[in-house]
């Protein structure tokens, strides 16, 4: 299958998924495919880093209530 019509099956099934207001968004790009694959791969990195970025956050907390005597 070609890259343009796994893309095009890709938007269809995203569409899908969305709501009318975010469906909109996808109407906006989908002409470009570069657009979406850069869109797609920043939101891949960023629902790997999410638990990261929440883990780091937590020991901060934890070392500050440590750091004034709370814990």
């Amino acid at each position: 299958m070609s890259e343009r019509v796994q893309d095009a099956l890709l938007i269809e099934q995203r569409r899908e998924r969305l709501s009318l207001r975010h469906a909109w968004t996808v109407d906006l790009i989908e002409g470009n495919g570069v657009t979406i694959s850069a869109l797609q791969e920043t939101g891949d990195r960023l629902r790997g880093l999410a638990p990261v970025a929440a883990q780091r956050n937590d020991i901060r907390l934890s070392q500050r209530a440590d750091d004034g005597g709370l814990i």
